[in-house]
């Protein structure tokens, strides 16, 4: 699966393009919980075909690659592990810049926590 997205920089910077490739795999365990790993890296790894996306040469292409997995822990629970990198390919990164970057990953990681919490309700 390809998967192509923009993000803004604070301004003096020019906006990035993320292209990446997205696989993934669903395992059951020996004591038959499930769990789903999805990998994913740049599009420039992929040796398959690549779709480009309008307006694209306007920004700078930035990288990711990274694994999620997510295990099942029992009966509408999981544990959802994330390790990501991240190469914006800018040579220095301001504090500022940073901190914002940041804050917007950890917010999203928030805000499917949020989603998905079950709050005691079926």
């Amino acid at each position: 699966l390809q998967y192509t997205r923009s993000i803004s920089l604070p301004s003096g910077f020019q906006d990035r393009l993320f292209e990446t490739w997205i696989s993934w795999v669903e395992r059951v365990e020996a004591d038959g919980r499930r769990e789903f790993i999805i990998a994913f890296c740049a599009m420039e790894e992929y040796k398959g075909t690549h779709h480009r996306v309008n307006g694209s040469e306007k920004l700078q292409v930035a990288t990711t690659r990274g694994v999620y997995v997510v295990k099942e822990i029992s009966e509408n629970t999981c544990e959802w592990t994330r390790a990501q990198q991240v190469d914006l390919k800018i040579a220095a990164i301001p504090m500022r810049v940073m901190d914002i970057l940041v804050k917007q990953e950890l917010a999203w990681a928030n805000k499917v926590q949020e989603k998905f919490r079950r709050n005691g309700k079926e």
